[in-house]
């Protein structure tokens, strides 16, 4: 039962100051991508209390005013997309709070995961409070307009925000510093041979994308492609503290990373799932956070500043799980080395930004509708990284559990996301004295082209390979 929506008090339409606040050229491929993901993000904090919904209300109306691109929409428009200050009708509400008895908190969490945000009506960004013996909050983000990175930012805010109003009503934050939104931050300095380096290997990334088929098969039904695949849904794997203690052991053991650690544990999922010939080539394709390129004081705000690199293995049936995290670590190091995340944008950048956007579109749909039902594409891992328990603690307690998802993906595409919550620190504990860190895998999927029990499969196989 819904029982507030807020009243929308802040003007959020004369906070964004241009009439109108153009798409960047990463904010353009995520609407390109819209034909194959649901485009929105998710950042979930399970509290160890409740707090005054009031407050919540409020808080929302302020991360609008300190975010004001946040109270837009998307306008497609044509050749030019841009976000532009919702108005009249359209500045429907951004918050509600939802009774979730204890017999249905899991129904209503699914039914809050497959909700999609519609970036063309509005509003970008949502937040529902899901009621039952304690509070969860949950924030949607349009990717079109932010990232991983994005909803993490804002999960930050917004605890800030209601730490701040609970000691003082009239609170109101202090005017945030305008953030440079597109790639020219990056490349700037680079100069012309630098991009032209970039985008040249981007060109050979693609060569070899293209001649690298995606063998890749979970089972998904033929003919069903895009949006036209019903059962939105995810699958949520959540890895215990001890499990992230031994994974960092290991990782120190191996001299790796704990990300390396991920993705071969990912591959050998996969392949364990799938069980392709040997020799198969398998491709994968995992995200960069470009603010790696920043200085640290520049690197906040809701904006897409992340892109893609790519990794090709080989499939060795039988091979050691330790050798493969070597090869996977070797092959990170290389790339690590140059210009990791750079090559696509330097070469995509300029076509985005210069070709008519909705030329873009319909070329998007057709390479989409022309792919065959039960082959996938080139599955994706993402490491949104860790939240930081210390941030989203509110009364003093940090959240039970914490954790980003990612948008749901449809077929022909497939991806795996990774969300971490903090570090084992002395006073990072819940009220009951648990542990406030961990690992969530999760997955958003259309069941009616991958069934839930292969996904399951393949999240238990990850963690076991963890954990070997």
């Amino acid at each position: 039962m819904v029982r507030f929506e807020p009243s929308g008090s802040v003007d959020v339409g004369a906070s964004v100051g241009p009439a109108a606040i153009t798409a960047t050229a990463l904010d353009r491929m995520m609407a390109l991508l819209g034909s194959v993901t649901d485009s929105t993000l998710h950042g979930v904090v399970e509290l160890c209390g409740r707090v005054d919904e009031e407050l919540w209300e409020r808080a929302m109306e302020l991360l609008v005013a300190a975010e004001p691109i946040l109270g837009c929409v998307f306008v497609p428009g044509g050749d030019e997309p841009c976000f532009v200050p919702r108005q009249g009708a359209a500045r429907g509400p951004m918050c509600r709070l939802v009774e979730a008895p204890p017999d249905s908190e899991e129904a209503l969490w699914r039914r809050l995961a497959s909700e999609p945000l519609d970036a063309t009506a509005g509003p970008l960004v949502s937040l529902t409070v899901l009621r039952g013996e304690r509070d969860t909050l949950w924030l949607r983000l349009s990717h079109l307009v932010g990232d991983g990175a994005s909803v993490r930012a804002c999960l930050y805010q917004l605890t800030t925000i209601l730490r701040a109003l609970a000691s003082d009503p009239l609170w109101r934050p202090p005017a945030g510093v305008s953030q440079r939104r597109g790639l020219g931050q990056i490349f700037w300095g680079q100069g012309a041979w630098g991009r032209l380096r970039m985008a040249t290997s981007g060109l050979l990334g693609a060569a070899l994308r293209a001649s690298s088929p995606a063998y890749w098969r979970l089972a998904t039904t033929a003919g069903v492609v895009g949006r036209r695949a019903g059962g939105r849904t995810y699958q949520l794997r959540h890895l215990s503290s001890h499990t992230v203690t031994a994974m960092r052991e290991r990782a120190r053991v191996e001299g790796a990373t704990l990300n390396d650690l991920l993705v071969a544990s990912y591959v050998k999922a996969l392949a364990d799932t799938i069980r392709p010939p040997g020799a198969t080539p398998l491709p994968l394709r995992f995200t960069v956070d470009l603010r790696r390129y920043l200085p640290p004081g520049s690197r906040g705000g809701v904006r897409n500043l992340s892109s893609f690199g790519f990794l090709k293995l080989d499939h060795v049936p039988g091979r050691p799980y330790e050798d493969l995290v070597r090869v996977v670590k070797r092959e990170m190091d290389a790339m690590k080395a140059g210009h990791l995340g750079l090559e696509e944008p330097a070469l995509l950048g300029p076509l985005l930004r210069a070709a008519p956007f909705g030329w873009l579109e319909r070329r998007a749909r057709a390479r989409r509708d022309a792919r065959p039902g039960p082959e996938l594409l080139t599955p994706t891992i993402t490491n949104f990284g860790s939240l930081d328990p210390a941030r989203l603690a509110l009364d003093g307690s940090p959240p039970r559990r914490a954790y980003l998802l990612p948008p749901v993906v449809f077929p022909p595409g497939f991806a795996l996301a990774v969300s971490g919550l903090g570090r084992e620190a002395p006073g990072a504990h819940t009220a009951r004295g648990e542990r406030a860190v961990g690992i969530t895998l999760s997955a958003g999927f259309a069941q009616e082209a991958i069934r839930r029990h292969r996904v399951a499969r393949l999240l238990e196989r990850m963690e076991e390979a963890l954990m070997r």
